[in-house]
């Protein structure tokens, strides 16, 4: 019998996509990793090939847009500019894996993230939760929450 993998992808800027696989079987993370946009649409393929697999994606176009008059005022405009920007960014890395996923026929939730979601957490405190132990980013750990306990 193939395990049920459960995969959650962060999509980031540059080599920021944080990518997580919880085995179902064994009741673990098996990988988590930040990488880029390429090598995480690699790692969809390998893994699709090999296991019963979910992805559960990060969507931040399901949220509403982004105007510069939300930001903090105590930045200034191309602070404020850039954030928007890698917003976009990450928008745009979102949509590109749906849409390989749908293309290769492997299941992807979208997950809308937001502020009370249950991500964004600093290491000692996705350590104290997981057990996982091993060195991580935000954006790994984002992707890890996204699938724990599956």
């Amino acid at each position: 019998m193939k395990d049920k993998l459960f995969i959650g992808i962060d999509p980031g800027v540059k080599e920021k996509n944080g990518f997580a696989v919880w085995s179902k079987i064994k009741r673990e993370f098996i990988y988590i990793y930040s990488h880029s946009t390429v090598k995480t649409l690699n790692l969809l393929m390998q893994y699709s090939q090999n296991f019963d697999i979910t992805v559960f994606l990060e969507a931040p176009q399901l949220n509403k847009p982004v105007f510069i008059k939300h930001f903090n005022n105590k930045m200034n405009i191309n602070e404020k500019l850039k954030i928007a920007q890698n917003i976009g960014i990450n928008k745009d890395r979102s949509m590109i894996i749906k849409e390989f996923c749908d293309y290769y026929g492997i299941e992807c939730n979208l997950c809308k993230p937001g502020k009370n979601s249950m991500t964004k957490f600093k290491k000692d405190i996705f350590q104290n939760i997981t057990g996982y132990k091993s060195r991580t980013n935000s954006h790994s750990r984002d992707a890890a929450m996204l699938v724990f306990g599956m």
